[in-house]
């Protein structure tokens, strides 16, 4: 059942927004391996279905609101499990997905008032989420950001996925979950 008897408390560091990432990949997608495939996942949930928040943001931080856990006691066990409930798990994605980026968001704004620059690097888990990294480049005032590739693996299915995924961001746009959030589209975009 995870650690306290909760299938999401997180395995990693306390206030982690990869341990929150990777404990609600293993919670929707039974396993650790790809925690990836939660991105992929997201797109297919719904908004609107969970009104309470992952992070508490203060002081340019996020802090994890562990209350929220315990509605959640169904995670998936097999793939027939998962196709059995797929919205259900994809509107959890959704709705994590979209806590990532406002928690992302809040800690990388605050990072651009303490130390303004054009630059930003970082690197973790987060850091290969491409939903996430083409709102920061739409959303604060960074212009080139640098995301350390393979923060934890050197898996061939890792560089592909980070490849493939931000060539399509970059033909494509990747829109961000929310669609009606504004770009502004004299930014400096990495080749």
């Amino acid at each position: 059942m995870g650690i306290r008897g909760n299938p999401l408390y997180p395995r990693t560091t306390l206030h982690s927004l990869g341990g929150i990432y990777a404990g609600a990949s293993m919670y929707a997608l039974s396993g650790m391996d790809d925690p990836g495939k939660l991105m992929g996942l997201a797109p297919y949930g719904r908004a609107g279905l969970y009104d309470f928040e992952i992070f508490d943001l203060r002081e340019g931080r996020a802090f994890v609101n562990y209350d929220w856990m315990k509605e959640f006691r169904r995670p998936t066990r097999s793939y027939e499990e998962f196709k059995a409930n797929f919205q259900y798990y994809a509107d959890f994605a959704y709705w994590v997905q979209r806590e990532i980026e406002r928690a992302l968001l809040n800690v990388i704004n605050h990072r651009y008032e303490i130390a303004p620059s054009d630059n930003l690097a970082y690197s973790g888990g987060v850091a290969l989420n491409a939903v996430a990294n083409r709102r920061i480049l739409r959303e604060t005032k960074f212009r080139d950001i640098y995301m350390q590739p393979l923060p934890v693996t050197t898996d061939w299915r890792s560089v592909a996925r980070i490849t493939v995924g931000w060539r399509s961001c970059r033909r494509n746009g990747c829109g961000t979950m929310d669609q009606r959030s504004s770009a502004r589209s004299t930014r400096h975009r990495p080749s």
